[in-house]
């Protein structure tokens, strides 16, 4: 178990025992960006090889990239659409489902958040009035905080990101901190953004009826989003909030396979998007539909905590993740 910065490189390796997840923050425009999750990879080991270049547009680029940049310099890579967002939001030009969604008081929409700092912490925090998992007496974890700020407002975000000891799941929460002087109106504010540089997945979805309350569903992801989500108030059998991304031939024991499950008995989205440029996109969080929160100066918002493992070897060891963190790290607090 480690988290390890790299400064030359500017990149984030969380590693548990079996899995590695990367990102990394451009020296150009201070972006962070996705770079990698699946099996474990060596500590020390380069990930400059796992960047992924691709522009769609012109029109669609930071502002600061200009003609020259992008005709000459290849900054086209930086195209918010095409890029692998570690966080994404809305009015930026990145056009795939947003985790944050919000209006300043001056009635602009545009959120342009860029890297600011990073602490890393030898604990696992809880999370202020949500269930989360927890630490039992004499475990070891530790949790990357990552810090974003918006390019013209006072608007922070801090992306949370904690590792447990002998665990190889991740759990990742987010805080939104408004000190802009006014109030900040969120619209979505959803936990986890998962960008992958992979098309080609099966989703595993959930749903019930009375007598029948657990069924499985397993679709092809095509191009466009499949969704899956609650405004029941609460979740339930009419539809769960654990998600499985998989290979297409995936079984028990066999194929890699992505998990995420949100700790949170409210209404919920999912959704998972297949991009024209051979990427899928997965999102989970608090459903954004009839949501807004007035975000007063000086005030925190705490998204709930997703809790998300990758398994290299089929289902079988994925749900053995989850029985092992959850009935350890979490079923007292929800018994």
């Amino acid at each position: 178990m480690a988290i390890i910065f790299d400064e030359k490189s500017r990149s984030f390796a969380i590693n548990t025992a079996n899995t590695t997840y990367a990102m990394f923050v451009t020296e150009e425009y201070n972006l962070l960006t996705h770079l990698y999750y699946g099996e474990r990879i060596s500590d020390g080991a380069t990930l400059t090889y796992l960047r992924h270049n691709s522009g769609v547009g012109r029109a669609m680029t930071y502002p600061e990239v200009t003609y020259d940049d992008y005709e000459q310099k290849g900054h086209a890579k930086f195209c918010p659409h095409a890029t692998r967002q570690e966080y994404s939001v809305f009015g930026r030009g990145d056009f795939r489902t947003p985790c944050l969604v919000g209006r300043f008081a001056d009635g602009s929409r545009t959120i342009d958040l860029r890297y600011h700092s990073y602490k890393i912490l030898n604990n696992k925090p809880a999370l202020e009035g949500l269930p989360s998992v927890y630490l039992n007496d004499g475990e070891k974890a530790e949790t990357l905080v990552i810090t974003l700020k918006d390019t013209v407002f006072e608007l922070y975000v801090e992306l949370y990101y904690s590792i447990i000891e002998g665990h190889d799941q991740i759990m990742r929460s987010t805080r939104i901190i408004n000190k802009t002087g006014e109030d900040f109106f969120i619209e979505s504010a959803l936990t986890m953004n998962l960008d992958i540089h992979k098309k080609e997945f099966d989703a595993i979805t959930f749903y019930g009826m009375q007598n029948a309350e657990r069924s499985v569903e397993r679709t092809p992801l095509r191009h466009g989003k499949i969704s899956v989500d609650s405004t029941l108030g609460g979740t339930g059998h009419f539809s769960n909030n654990s998600i499985i991304l998989c290979d297409n031939n995936a079984d028990e024991d066999h194929g890699e396979c992505i998990g995420a499950t949100l700790v949170y008995s409210g209404n919920f989205t999912a959704s998972m998007e297949k991009t024209q440029i051979g990427t899928t996109r997965f999102v989970m969080g608090i459903n954004p539909e009839n949501f807004t929160f007035m975000l007063k100066d000086g005030e925190v918002f705490q998204a709930p905590e997703v809790i998300h493992s990758f398994s290299n070897s089929g289902f079988g060891t994925l749900s053995r993740n989850y029985h092992n963190i959850i009935k350890k790290h979490l079923y007292s607090i929800i018994k």
